[in-house]
């Protein structure tokens, strides 16, 4: 599976502004992805994450958390 190629700081991550809450696991496998550059496949098994779909969820979140973080920066 692919890996994302966008890149936060944990600081630029923590100040995302999300639509809605997240779970922690969801939290911490987008962390891993965004600001450690592991896989969302990698991500979603560290933060307990194997059922059908986690992945997906991974990617979703990930996908939201850089938008909203493009989002804030057009808005600066």
């Amino acid at each position: 599976m692919p890996r994302h190629t966008f890149k936060l700081s944990n600081e630029e991550f923590d100040s995302c502004l999300l639509k809605k809450k997240l779970s922690f696991q969801l939290s911490e496998s987008a962390r891993l992805v965004l600001v450690h550059g592991i896989s969302a496949e990698s991500a979603a098994n560290i933060a307990g994450m194997r059922a059908k779909g986690d992945v997906s969820k991974v990617n979703d979140t990930v996908s939201m958390i850089v938008e909203s973080h493009q989002d804030m920066r057009k808005r600066a």
